[in-house]
């Protein structure tokens, strides 16, 4: 952008000019080939690619480039020499992502927001395992490896999206991942899997212990395009997230109610059916593997022809012990 579009006295130039934005774009060509993370909204899978390239552009950067605040420099901040004057424009930062308004905790992050904008969690979390510090928001203190051993850190996360990593990851498996990756290449209680798991707690991303399921947005707006013919209707986004155990799928219920709350459709669905419905991201399959998620869009609209209501779905499934588990979305206001 020429002088002045942005900011006064400040020049953007292509992104090729950023040799760390550079690296992060040919960082989701080795995601593609190896994890191929999936970009639906809802999932915490685009957020992670994001999160990846972030995590080898600036490794890669500290790899080829000096160490400093100067033009041409490795930084943890993306994308400082996209700008005349350097850091006129900053894109993320992995030390402190508040300074680019961008989340440092799980608990800040926007479920269905800019897989961009939720990547700094992870993002964050890879660079506390190296340098040590603490999280501004929960205020955890991580022992890092330190800079000179940051290649630990860099390959087990590495080994992670290459190997250990499904397309519909999640944080909590990410950090199951990293974790499992440190033990395998430095052993375990290694400075690099204490580090690690260190990081992820102070990121507030821990193992996911039972099954939940959302439905966004709520409350819902209606839409001009009709669904099944009908008007108004309801676009929305379905994740169904497993915590510790694999998931076996028996039926899946939908139900929506009118604005009385009366029951207006009552649709008992079978695994087959949540195998093909939920494959925007997921294996397509009747069983989700612990610490993943399926995701998929629905489409709502009334056969009376209401213009407002309700809706909500309830999983029923089978665990790995063999107990049977029931949970449903919050109900959803269709306005």
């Amino acid at each position: 952008a020429p002088k002045g579009f942005i900011a006064p006295n400040v020049e953007v130039k292509p992104f090729s000019a950023a040799f760390d934005v550079v690296a992060h774009e040919l960082t989701h060509g080795v995601t593609a080939s190896s994890a191929r993370l999936n970009g639906y909204p809802f999932s915490d899978a685009g957020a992670l690619n994001e999160a990846f390239s972030d995590m080898f552009g600036a490794s890669t950067a500290f790899f080829y480039e000096p160490i400093g605040t100067a033009p041409l420099t490795a930084s943890y901040t993306l994308g400082r020499d996209l700008a005349v004057p350097a850091g006129a424009l900053l894109i993320r930062s992995l030390s402190d992502p508040r300074t680019t308004r961008d989340p440092d905790h799980y608990t800040q992050r926007i479920i269905g927001g800019d897989p961009h904008y939720n990547s700094t969690i992870a993002s964050h979390a890879f660079y506390l395992a190296i340098e040590g510090g603490a999280n501004r928001t929960s205020g955890l203190a991580v022992q890092g490896v330190g800079a000179a051993n940051r290649e630990q850190i860099e390959k087990a996360f590495f080994r992670a999206l290459t190997v250990l990593l499904p397309s519909n990851a999640t944080f909590a498996l990410t950090r199951a991942a990293t974790i499992h990756a440190a033990r395998d290449l430095y052993g375990a209680g290694s400075n690099a899997e204490r580090a690690i798991t260190q990081a992820w707690d102070a990121v507030g991303v821990q193992d996911r212990i039972a099954p939940t399921a959302t439905m966004l947005p709520n409350p819902a707006s209606s839409t001009a395009a009709p669904c099944g013919g009908l008007q108004p209707s309801w676009n929305l986004g379905v994740t169904v997230s497993a915590g510790s155990s694999n998931l076996r799928f028996t039926q899946w219920v939908w139900d929506i109610f009118n604005h009385n709350g009366a029951l207006e459709e009552h649709d008992t669905l079978s695994p087959v059916d949540f195998s093909q419905f939920f494959r925007s991201c997921g294996p397509g399959s009747t069983t989700l593997l612990a610490q993943t998620d399926a995701c998929s869009s629905v489409c709502v609209s009334f056969l009376s022809g209401d213009s407002r209501g309700s809706t909500q779905i309830t999983f029923t499934a089978v665990d790995d012990a063999g107990r049977t588990v029931t949970f449903a979305t919050p109900r959803v206001t269709l306005r």
